[in-house]
């Protein structure tokens, strides 16, 4: 800004820009401070999207009889844990997303199908897979697969009236 000094105009020193979110952001290459961002430009993907492209890297499998591999058993001095049982893929990510979303511990076992959360969270461990469209696989309880196909039943036609019989009034 001009700043008149002894009748002379002199320019000031101006401080420099403000770091601005777009500064941090991977597509701020391409954008300049000041400008507006329009629908059309590619920007990063929203944390939302990142988080199901993680999804992928792992899948859990119904038990035998279809039931969730999800049970709590019991440790020493009375302490409960939460057993999710035939993880396959990336069992170590599975277990970083149960951990951030019950902000409990837990630990993945040596043979990587089995993992161990603290504390009793069985619902909420269900209701954490039910939420992630094609994590579970071959779960035929609380309505993850569709229920098998029920018989039609049959129509049964009543007799026509025979001409014999008169109308009833």
């Amino acid at each position: 800004m001009p700043a008149k000094r002894n009748g002379q105009t002199e320019l000031l020193e101006s401080k420099p820009p403000k770091a601005t979110l777009l500064d941090f952001l991977p597509s701020a290459s391409t954008l300049t401070v000041g400008t507006n961002v329009t629908p059309n430009q590619p920007t990063a993907k929203p944390p939302l999207l990142l988080i199901q492209e993680r999804d992928t890297r792992y899948k859990v499998h119904a038990t035998k009889k279809g039931g969730f591999p999800v049970t709590i058993e019991s440790r020493a001095k009375g302490k409960h844990v939460t057993v999710v049982r035939n993880v396959s893929g990336d069992a170590h990510a599975l277990l970083k997303d149960l951990k951030e979303s019950l902000g409990a511990g837990g630990i993945v076992h040596e043979n990587g199908c089995q993992i161990e959360v603290q504390g009793e969270h069985e619902p909420r461990i269900v209701a954490f897979l039910k939420a992630k469209p094609g994590l579970l696989v071959g779960v035929k309880a609380a309505g993850i697969m569709p229920p098998a196909p029920q018989p039609q039943p049959t129509l049964r036609l009543a007799p026509a009236p025979t001409p014999a019989d008169p109308p009833s009034p």
